[in-house]
């Protein structure tokens, strides 16, 4: 992404998402946290539509140069980027972290082209690229539904934070409650009653918050999260599909391939083979 020669970089990730994700999910193509050397101006010139850039600027200045438009980036400065016409960025011996996202349709998150949210907005951009390189370490794998998700997060906080009252805030609340409980319970037998009893809040107006939030169930999202397991389980270690489906919270074998296969058009088995090689 940035000239290589021009900054130093503490990491850079580049992912391959599956074709299911690219359609189905919100997905982070190439990620990294890099200190610029010198000034230097990156230009921007692949184009497509549903590409974004999120830059973080934490320390130094950056300046957006938009056609004839050009907007500061003073430290702890957030911008997002719609990457379907040319642009630059101008970066002045700053640190930051940047991650291109690609995937499904957002618009109803993202209504501009671009977007720059200044400090108050920093503490939610850190915890996305602090999620998604807690997700890459702690698997060693891409675990699609993990890092989609914590894309989702990133994007429910800006609507919340652009496009939503003060009074509603409450809401994102709601969402981080509901997926700290499916983190730590995915492998129980939990109902959606027990979800939205841990947020606080009645069935009915948990699930309607979940799916304006999430764009998705909470079982449909619980589902992702024990798929996500069951393919690292598939490719890190020995245990039998029986095993595998008792500790990513499936009931049976059974139940776990038929997931597997409806969602990715393969068998667990096949999957093992193909990946883990």
């Amino acid at each position: 992404m940035f000239d290589h020669d021009k900054a130093d970089f503490l990491r850079e990730d580049v992912l391959q998402p599956t074709q299911f994700a690219q359609t189905h999910l919100q997905m982070v193509k190439q990620i990294g946290h890099f200190k610029m050397k010198e000034s230097y101006i990156q230009h921007f010139d692949e184009i497509k539509e549903q590409q974004y850039l999120v830059l973080y600027v934490n320390g130094g200045n950056a300046i957006l140069v938009d056609g004839r438009e050009y907007h500061a980036l003073c430290g702890s400065a957030t911008l997002i980027k719609r990457m379907h016409q040319p642009f630059s960025v101008f970066l002045d011996e700053c640190e930051g972290y940047y991650a291109v996202l690609e995937g499904m349709d957002i618009d109803q998150y993202i209504r501009e082209d671009t977007i720059i949210m200044d400090l108050r907005f920093s503490k939610k951009t850190e915890i996305f690229f602090h999620s998604v390189f807690q997700s890459l370490d702690k698997y060693h794998l891409v675990d699609e539904f993990s890092i989609s998700s914590s894309v989702l997060r990133l994007y429910a906080d800006l609507h919340i934070e652009r496009h939503v009252l003060k009074s509603w805030s409450s809401k994102q609340d709601v969402i981080d409650k509901a997926l700290t409980f499916m983190e730590e319970n995915y492998q129980r037998d939990i109902k959606l009653k027990d979800i939205s009893e841990a947020t606080g809040y009645s069935e009915y107006y948990f699930l309607r918050i979940f799916k304006e939030i999430m764009l998705m169930t909470p079982y449909e999202y619980l589902i992702r999260k024990r798929l996500s397991q069951v393919k690292i389980l598939l490719l890190s270690t020995t245990k039998t599909i029986e095993e595998i489906a008792l500790l990513s919270g499936f009931k049976s074998d059974v139940s776990l391939y038929k997931t597997f296969k409806n969602t990715y058009s393969i068998t667990p088995g096949e999957y093992k083979k193909t990946i883990g090689k």
